[in-house]
């Protein structure tokens, strides 16, 4: 398995990926190509792949010395190997490379797969946003790690 920044191209496979991970973030084809086009852009985008398939993926919005976590997903045929905890692991140490101080994200309350999953990472809540989901309505928690 290799890490590696994601290309244009990667879309498809990150598609397939995303619409099969209930508690991913879905956005458009249209959002994923913003990435790879506005010559601005200040997100960053790491796929987990092998010679088969790409298994997973990582986006961050990177906005000077503080980075937000935005979405993240692992094929359910590649979950439960640690694949989730390589993905961040890799772009934790590229926010550190970079001098980022923090890294932010937000959950699902009820979320607790993931917000174990972060807290095993030393992120720490530090607030919420009552109502920010819908279908159904739900608080996001918000975490923060300070690198």
């Amino acid at each position: 398995m290799s890490i590696r920044p994601a290309r244009i191209e990667d879309i498809p496979q990150i598609l397939k990926v995303e619409q099969r991970a209930a508690s991913a973030a879905h956005w458009s084809v249209e959002k994923y190509q913003e990435i790879f086009n506005d010559v601005e852009s200040l997100r960053r985008m790491l796929i987990a792949e092998d010679d088969l398939a790409l298994h997973g993926f990582i986006v961050a919005r990177t906005l000077g010395d503080e980075w937000e976590i935005e979405n993240i997903a692992v094929a359910q045929s590649s979950q439960r190997r640690g694949l989730g905890s390589v993905l961040l692991q890799r772009l934790l140490e590229d926010a550190r490379i970079e001098k980022a101080q923090s890294i932010l994200l937000e959950v699902r309350e009820s979320n607790l797969v993931a917000r174990t999953f972060y807290e095993k990472f030393f992120f720490s809540e530090y607030g919420r946003r009552a109502s920010y989901y819908h279908n159904p309505s739900e608080s996001a928690i918000l975490y923060r790690l300070c690198l």
